[in-house]
């Protein structure tokens, strides 16, 4: 089999979809503190709606029981197990994250450590600089943050792309 000779790269194509969101709203400020009834709940469903169509392979939350209560519906609907990032471990997550090899990933993190999880993702890329995010406000609960990755011929290109789930959040 003729390979390199020819011409034809052994490098293997591939694309890695990451949707990143926060956590729903939750019920109060302790550390493991639940999702808020009715609003932290309503939002965990949206979010199993808003990525529905999106067939989720994986999905990453840290150790604290609102991130998992967050991902719950969709792993209900979708007969996934979530893989747990001790709260403190957001370089380990990204480095876990850096090392899926193609699929759609669901991070379910901090509000104040998305924009550290989604810039180094947007990092990867090889071919133009990177964009950025700017950190998220502590009352901000609707947004994603979709994040493409491919590599093709060894290059790495990066997308990203805004979205918005479940109700409009409001400054307090």
């Amino acid at each position: 089999m003729c390979l390199v000779a020819c011409g034809v790269s052994s490098a293997r194509s591939h694309s890695t979809r990451y949707y990143i969101v926060r956590h729903g709203e939750k019920s109060d400020d302790a550390d493991d503190s639940g999702l808020k009834r009715p609003e932290g709940f309503d939002r965990a469903r949206a979010l199993a709606d808003a990525l529905a169509a999106e067939h989720i392979d994986r999905v990453f939350v840290s150790d604290r029981r609102r991130m998992q209560e967050t991902a719950e519906p969709i792993e209900r609907a979708l007969h996934l197990q979530h893989e747990v990032f001790r709260k403190a471990d957001t370089a380990g997550l990204i480095a876990k994250l850096n090392s899926v090899d193609g699929g759609n990933v669901l991070v379910v993190w901090r509000h104040s450590e998305i924009a550290d999880v989604v810039n180094a993702l947007l990092g990867a890329a090889t071919d133009s600089p990177a964009e950025k995010i700017d950190p998220l406000a502590e009352w901000e609960y609707d947004k994603m943050f979709v994040v493409t990755k491919s590599v093709e011929q060894g290059k790495t290109s990066t997308h990203l792309e805004r979205r918005r789930f479940g109700a409009e959040s409001r400054p307090r």
